[in-house]
């Protein structure tokens, strides 16, 4: 299901018009608020680990929102790969999506390192792939017993700390 329909179920389910300018309003409202949704040390960060690792973005995402966002910021020229849900129809923490980056970047499962946010998509499923998971501390979320960070301000001193392999 594509952000518009999801958008356009919303609508209709709240009595109003579900194409025309309303759908491309609230779409463009909410492509300008996720853009703004970095952390202040987000680009120095990808700057540090493009230096010296291949990075990818894996997006639970049905739609090509991230990648926009990351293209809008200029940030995507730190990423070698960008997939999201929508390119495969498939989401984390489904094995075949961290396989299919890890084929296209030429990395063995052993040697790669997953950072993310959700216990049950992003760490579960590195674990199920074979990968070294490092989650993101969220409040909500369920503790998770691996490695953990608190920003991902801290990744890179982290990643030299646990010996990761460029």
């Amino acid at each position: 299901m594509t952000l518009e329909e999801v958008y356009g179920s919303a609508l209709t389910r709240l009595g109003l018009p579900s194409k025309g300018e309303t759908l491309e309003m609230i779409h463009d409202l909410f492509k300008r608020l996720y853009v703004s949704t970095f952390y202040p040390c987000t680009e120095e960060v990808l700057e540090r680990l493009a230096e010296r690792y291949k990075v990818a973005l894996i997006s639970n995402t049905m739609s090509d929102q991230p990648r926009l966002q990351l293209e809008a910021t200029g940030m995507d020229k730190h990423f070698e790969l960008i997939v999201c849900s929508s390119d495969l129809g498939i989401r984390k923490p489904n094995p075949k999506i961290f396989e299919y980056v890890l084929e296209r970047l030429g990395v063995e499962p052993a040697k790669a390192v997953h950072v993310g946010d959700s216990v049950e998509a992003d760490m579960n499923g590195a674990v199920n792939s074979g990968i070294t998971p490092v989650w993101i501390k969220t409040p909500g979320e369920k503790p998770w017993s691996g490695y953990a960070i608190s920003s991902i301000c801290e990744l890179p001193e982290f990643l030299e700390k646990i010996g990761a392999q460029r």
